[in-house]
């Protein structure tokens, strides 16, 4: 089983902080969205649309965060997309345990209209 690098997990935390955040919360926030897919709440209400929801407000603060950053100099950067898909991909190099979250948010990713 793979294992965190813990070189890697340094390096984001001082060059990239607010995306490293930010796409944390996106992969907690994916987990959760894949083992809510096709439940119900109480009242009837769909686990699911919610937990997608939650999803695209983490990235749209991932999307912030690399602004903060330095990354990309602002939302109508042509290389948006690409720049996320490959923090997300460096992301789970640094955190190889999260592969579903990883399809999950590209998924997703193809979704949104940038």
């Amino acid at each position: 089983m793979a294992t965190t690098n813990y070189d890697l997990v340094a390096v984001w935390q001082v060059s990239k902080p607010r995306t490293f955040r930010a796409l944390q919360d996106a992969f907690v926030a994916a987990k959760k969205a894949i083992s809510s897919k096709g439940k119900r709440g109480l009242f009837g209400g769909d686990k699911e649309a919610t937990s997608q929801a939650v999803v695209v407000q983490c990235i749209n603060k991932a999307i912030a965060g690399m602004i903060d950053d330095g990354i990309i100099v602002g939302t109508s950067d042509p290389t948006l997309k690409l720049r996320l898909e490959l923090e997300i991909g460096q992301f789970v190099i640094t955190f190889p345990n999260w592969p579903d979250e990883r399809e999950y948010l590209n998924g997703i990713l193809d979704l949104i209209d940038f």
